[in-house]
C-alpha cells in the first residue's frame, strides 16, 4: 500500500477505530495516474527515510520511549511527540489518546508525516540540524 500525505489522516483515523471502538468497512478508491504512482513513490521513499532517520536520532527506535524533556514537557513514543503538538492534529482526543497515539510506531510515523508535509520538520529542530549535517546515512543532507 502506498501511503500518501492525502491518505494519512484516513488512515490515522482507520487505525484509530479500533481504540475508539467505531466499527470499520469503509474504503474510499483514489485513481491516480502511473506518472503520479511513480513520482508519488519516491516522496514516500524520501519521506520514510526521514522520518526513519529522525526516529533513531530522537529515540533510538524505541517506541515506548517517554522522557521529561528539557522544556518541561514529556516526549513519547520513537517520535518524540509533545501533547501540545498532537493536541493541535486532535483537539478533540483527550491526553490518553494522545499518548496511545504517540507511543504506536504505525500512528506516530503517520502523524509524523502529517505534520512535516505541512512544512513543520521545525517540531524536530535539533534533530532536522543533525539530518541535515550529515548525522543520518539514510538521507542526503540535499534532500531535506
Amino acid at each position: 500500500m502506498v501511503v500518501t500525505t492525502k491518505s494519512v489522516g484516513l488512515l490515522l483515523i482507520c487505525a484509530l477505530l479500533p481504540v475508539m471502538n467505531i466499527p470499520t468497512g469503509h474504503f474510499i478508491t483514489v485513481t491516480q495516474s502511473p506518472l503520479e504512482i511513480q513520482r508519488q513513490h519516491m516522496a514516500d521513499d524520501k519521506m520514510d527515510r526521514l522520518l526513519t532517520c529522525i526516529s533513531t536520532l530522537e529515540s533510538n527506535n524505541q517506541p515506548n520511549l517517554v522522557i521529561l524533556d528539557v522544556n518541561g514537557l514529556y516526549s513519547y513514543g520513537q517520535m518524540q511527540f509533545q501533547l501540545p503538538l498532537l493536541k493541535e492534529y486532535f483537539p478533540e482526543f483527550p491526553n490518553t489518546i494522545l499518548k496511545q497515539i504517540a507511543l504506536d510506531p504505525r500512528n506516530s510515523k503517520l502523524v509524523a508525516n502529517k505534520v512535516i508535509s505541512q512544512g513543520k520538520s521545525y517540531k524536530w529542530y535539533n534533530t532536522m540540524k543533525k539530518i541535515k549535517s550529515g548525522r543520518c546515512k539514510l538521507i542526503k543532507p540535499s534532500e531535506v
